[in-house]
């Protein structure tokens, strides 16, 4: 029964979302036009906003109905993939004094993700920080390449002062399935969710003097775009992120 309501609450979610999606940029053109600021402003921030959560939705209905988790890949560029999560939150971080710095280098090889969940993953990461830290100051976002084995390395620095680190870190140490009693947990498991989905692995890892770093070790897979569904029983468990029943479309 619940998890029918559950069905049912985040299909009638769904409906108004799609609708704002449909008719915001017609109205931002308007606002364009007519050059009036405060329209602009509303527009982007519903815009952005309605996408993300709407890719969040589509996630949590694939797993209800299909059982499935559904990545929608192609071959992306991680310092665009980081200028789109630090323009999600750049508000957010104005409003509490801190600035985020983004030194990914275009140089980097493409990596094969979904762009929609991988974004807001990272973007859910970004908003911990910020949500777990009160404190003004800089935060600092490097990605480099190794080539044995393949992978990225995506570090998130927090140059500011964290007042409990071994609380901070332990969500991501944490089993899945002990999480779900949290208020704040629903950023942390979509993190790891979709980390997970893309053979990612994150580390909170202490920085000395207090501080902390984010640490995502991210696979290069070499493979054309393509639509996977990855078993969802999987991903939402502690397993090991081989052998996931990966089916492709």
């Amino acid at each position: 029964m619940l998890k029918d309501l559950l069905h049912l609450l985040l299909s009638d979610i769904r409906s108004p979302i799609t609708d704002l999606l449909t008719n915001l940029p017609p109205m931002q053109a308007q606002a364009d036009a007519e050059a009036y600021p405060p329209l602009i402003t509303l527009s982007e921030f519903t815009l952005r906003y309605s996408e993300r959560l709407l890719s969040v939705i589509d996630m949590l209905l694939d797993v209800m109905r299909e059982g499935v988790v559904k990545l929608i890949t192609d071959n992306l560029a991680l310092q665009a993939v980081a200028e789109q999560a630090l323009q999600a939150v750049s508000e957010r971080a104005q409003a509490q004094g801190v600035t985020i710095y983004s030194h990914i280098t275009s140089d980097l090889p493409k990596a094969v993700l979904d762009e929609r969940l991988f974004t807001q993953a990272f973007i859910n990461l970004i908003e911990l920080m910020l949500i777990q830290n009160p404190n003004g100051g800089d935060i600092h976002l490097t990605a480099d390449y190794h080539d044995t084995p393949s992978h990225f390395d995506l570090k998130l620095y927090d140059q500011r002062t964290v007042i409990d680190f071994a609380a901070f870190s332990a969500p991501f140490q944490a089993p899945l399935s002990t999480l779900l009693s949290r208020r704040d947990s629903l950023r942390i498991i979509l993190s790891r969710v979709v980390m997970r989905a893309h053979g990612a692995k994150i580390h909170a890892l202490p920085l000395g003097e207090g501080k902390v770093v984010f640490e995502v070790l991210l696979p290069l897979i070499p493979a054309d775009p393509s639509v996977k569904r990855l078993a969802a029983a999987r991903l939402f468990s502690d397993d090991p992120l081989d052998d996931l029943g990966v089916t492709h479309d």
